[in-house]
């Protein structure tokens, strides 16, 4: 996580801004963003933020593992890395391939209504494996990747591969319900998944 993106975040209980445990502002790949107000600590693995609700945390870990569960089960996902490269234009595992196909007319229609986005922060909500941060990020917008799933097959932990490749994109995980209180730390103007330019404002 880079430290520019601590502007961008707000804790998802107060709406209120976010601070790295140890105080510095270089980029950080482990320990915790601190909510001040609150006295809660979020925790950060390999780069990604978990910004669930702290009420939350049990019923949204078995969510995910259900979903992660139903998902492999029918298909989607591989480790190869790349499968992730290719997408959304090839299927290299062919079970997926007509889905596959629609989704990457949807990104040739998505970049035709964005029009540029280089000036744009952009959140992909239930972003999954990451590979429509990856798009956009080459294209230059600045990016953030939203889901629960943190596994490597179906979840952020497989868009380590995006970024490791040089095209960077913020991951952060969030219970889409509360995906509001994620940006509200300063004015920004952004595109969310539905293309539509949003303005959100400083909370609490």
């Amino acid at each position: 996580m880079r430290a520019q993106a601590i502007e961008v975040l707000a804790c998802p209980v107060c709406l209120g801004p976010l601070s790295p445990g140890d105080g510095k502002r270089d980029d950080i790949v482990t320990g915790a963003l601190l909510c001040s107000r609150d006295s809660i600590a979020y925790p950060i693995s390999d780069g990604i933020p978990n910004l669930v609700l702290p009420s939350r945390a049990e019923q949204i870990q078995a969510m995910a593992s259900s979903y992660a569960a139903a998902w492999a089960k029918d298909g989607w996902g591989s480790l190869d890395p790349q499968y992730l490269l290719e997408l959304p234009f090839h299927d290299r595992t062919r079970r997926r391939s007509t889905e596959w196909r629609l989704k990457a007319r949807s990104l040739s229609a998505l970049l035709r209504f964005l029009d540029g986005i280089q000036s744009k922060i952009i959140i992909d909500l239930g972003a999954g494996v990451g590979w429509l941060s990856y798009q956009l990020a080459r294209l230059g917008g600045t990016v953030f990747a939203t889901d629960l799933l943190l596994d490597k097959l179906l979840g952020l932990g497989a868009a380590s591969l995006y970024v490791e490749s040089g095209t960077f994109f913020e991951r952060v995980r969030g219970d889409l319900p509360h995906s509001s209180a994620w940006w509200l730390v300063r004015h920004y103007e952004f595109t969310g998944a539905s293309g539509r330019d949003q303005r959100r404002s400083r909370g609490g």
